[in-house]
């Protein structure tokens, strides 16, 4: 069996946290209990660090650095996209899948006959926007995509280094600070002789 009571020899203290008033040579005065620091001064070094460790204490509820250059994006399962969209018909079946608007299939298909489109991680400045008369400005999707993780940002698909499918995913990431995006760039596919 454990003792829990004190030997004899010590007795346990008192502490008083508010003493009475004292006298001497006939002047009254207090005296201040001992300061005690609290955890959060023992752990960060005292009250004179006091500015620093709430400046520490801000840091941890700030989000992490923003990185401008975007991992490899993976679609929402997790799964990484494609390195080439192989033909026309690849190439048509993303662009529905990703597109704001409504396309017709078809004439996908028939515009990037006899092309591929390879992923690659391009600098902002090597794009230009596509045309705005046929893909004008929706704020409630640009809200989606800036809600969106840059992970699971699906690549943009260039044509001449012009925006064809993606104009809101470039808007939207170019004023959240992306240097690089990374884009499906389109390429004749090479004609066996």
């Amino acid at each position: 069996m454990i003792s829990t009571s004190l030997p004899v020899t010590q007795t346990p203290r008192k502490i008083n946290k508010n003493p009475a008033p004292s006298t001497a040579r006939g002047f009254l005065f207090y005296i201040p209990p001992k300061h005690q620091k609290s955890q959060k001064e023992n752990l960060c070094g005292g009250e004179d660090q006091h500015h620093h460790r709430t400046s520490l204490e801000e840091d941890q509820t700030m989000p992490p650095e923003f990185n401008p250059i975007p991992p490899k994006p993976v679609d929402r399962y997790g799964i990484e996209y494609d390195d080439e969209l192989i033909n026309e018909y690849a190439i048509a079946e993303y662009i529905t899948q990703t597109s704001a608007q409504d396309v017709d299939e078809d004439l996908i298909i028939e515009k990037y006959r006899d092309c591929r489109a390879l992923l690659r991680l391009i600098p902002i400045e090597k794009i230009r926007p596509g045309d705005l008369r046929s893909n004008l400005p929706s704020e409630t999707k640009e809200e989606q995509y800036a809600k969106q993780s840059v992970k699971t940002l699906p690549p943009i698909f260039l044509d001449g280094g012009a925006v064809r499918d993606g104009n809101h995913r470039y808007r939207v990431w170019t004023r959240r600070g992306l240097t690089h995006f990374w884009c499906y760039v389109v390429q004749p596919l090479e004609k066996s002789s």
